[in-house]
């Protein structure tokens, strides 16, 4: 499941993982998205992962292609997650993409949001 939240007061959206993410959550998401891009021009993203269960193929597909097309189109992501091995890949990701990214725990989901707006 995906949950998907615009702040109205600007251009910051949270994006909240928790099980299995379907086909239907995949597009209501990109749907979101796409207008919120076309709203804004750039937006600023955190994803907060809370459990992941999976994903079918064709929809991570669906995502990988959805991925590539936007991906100018976010300034900064906070990817909030309790998984050590995710902050290293998250690191990694921050020197190779135009958009900065930055790891947070879930304890620290308030300093993830405060990054989000005033960085």
């Amino acid at each position: 499941m995906i949950t998907y939240q615009k702040n109205s007061d600007n251009n910051i959206v949270e994006i909240c993982v928790d099980g299995q993410i379907t086909e239907a959550d995949f597009e209501r998401l990109a749907n979101c998205l796409k207008a919120d891009i076309n709203e804004h021009g750039e937006l600023r993203l955190l994803e907060e992962v809370r459990y992941f269960e999976g994903v079918d193929p064709i929809t991570l597909l669906k995502d990988i292609l959805f991925g590539l097309s936007p991906v100018n189109d976010f300034t900064h992501a906070a990817v909030v997650i309790d998984a050590e091995w995710m902050s290293t890949y998250i690191q990694a990701i921050d020197n190779v993409l135009f958009t900065k990214v930055k790891a947070f725990d879930s304890a620290e989901i308030e300093d993830a949001r405060n990054w989000l707006a005033n960085s």
